[in-house]
């Protein structure tokens, strides 16, 4: 018989089961994890690179505020790099091998601990940025973002880039959970 068991197409795109005009599914999947993992790549590279050069000095008070000096963005600026260099090893290895369940697994474990870095990191930035911001009075701790705006707009703008590679992290994860899934009912 046609596609599905009773001859009729069961997946709504017309093409027996197969979307995006007639590619087989694990294709688009491929493609799209790809796609993702370029997105994760690049968005942690820029994070990095926006985070690491974020400075602004200030001539009449001989000080300068560097990402450097917080633990927090260090930390950030460390993850990121790890999540890149790991997504980058990550794409080549998927494009040099064919699919496998040998692989699938440690990938998606190695996703996983992925997005735990850049969760942590994003969130001790995130804490980090709205004290800059807000400030603690209770502490004594004024707001520096009044004064180095320059510094907290590069701190900012690098959080959320790292938040969107966050958000195509978590989206690479659960892919990679599906497939296993779909895999292991056969």
């Amino acid at each position: 018989m046609g596609p599905g068991a009773s001859g009729m197409d069961i997946s709504g795109t017309g093409y027996g089961g197969s979307p995006a005009g007639g590619l087989p599914e694990s294709h688009v999947r491929r493609l799209a994890a790809y796609i993702l993992r370029g997105l994760v790549i690049s968005l942690t590279f820029i994070a990095t690179l926006v985070m690491g050069v974020a400075k602004q000095s200030f001539s009449s008070f001989q000080i300068t505020v560097k990402s450097t000096q917080s633990s927090s963005y260090v930390y950030f600026i460390v993850s990121n790099v790890f999540v890149c260099v790991y997504s980058a090893v990550a794409a080549g290895l998927s494009f040099t091998s064919s699919p496998s369940r040998s692989f699938e697994l440690p990938l998606a474990v190695a996703d996983l601990v992925a997005v735990g870095f850049l969760f942590t990191s994003n969130a001790a930035s995130m804490a980090i940025d709205v004290v800059a911001r807000k400030g603690i009075a209770n502490f004594g701790w004024d707001k520096i973002c009044n004064v180095a705006g320059t510094f907290c707009g590069h701190v900012t703008a690098a959080i959320v880039l790292s938040s969107l590679a966050t958000v195509a992290c978590v989206l690479l994860l659960v892919m990679s959970i599906v497939t296993i899934h779909r895999k292991s009912l056969y």
